[in-house]
């Protein structure tokens, strides 16, 4: 409903305000499964290192869901590379040394393809 009313404000189609609106708060959603998964985001068991662990491999997942959402890591992504970040992401957020591994091999697989596919020496 308050997609209708950004939209009437902005002059834009109710549609893409809405599902502009659900990209940007998905990562949101996720946060609440992410706490039942890993209680260790929560403070509760695990060592501290564990803890420091999980805080900042699962906040890493969100700002990869992020850039995966509104498709724009280092410059704009293409399909395949849109993916690798969305389940990378997925990866991350959800505890265990194994899909943490995996998810950095997956964001960190298209960082170096973004970056090696960047112009030399163009200055903005």
């Amino acid at each position: 409903i308050a997609s209708y009313g950004a939209a009437g404000l902005s002059g834009q189609n109710p549609s893409k305000v809405g599902w502009t609106g659900f990209r940007i708060s998905l990562a949101g959603f996720l946060i609440p499964f992410t706490f039942v998964n890993n209680p260790e985001l929560l403070l509760v068991g695990g060592t501290t290192l564990s803890r420091i662990v999980s805080t900042a491999t699962s906040f890493v997942g969100v700002l990869i869901l992020a850039a995966a959402l509104q498709n724009y890591f280092l410059r704009p992504m293409n399909l395949l590379q849109r993916a690798m970040m969305f389940v990378g992401s997925i990866l991350l957020i959800f505890p265990g040394l194994t899909t943490d591994i995996m998810g950095v091999v997956l964001a960190g697989s298209v960082y170096l393809w973004q970056k090696a596919s960047m112009k030399e020496g163009v200055a903005v």
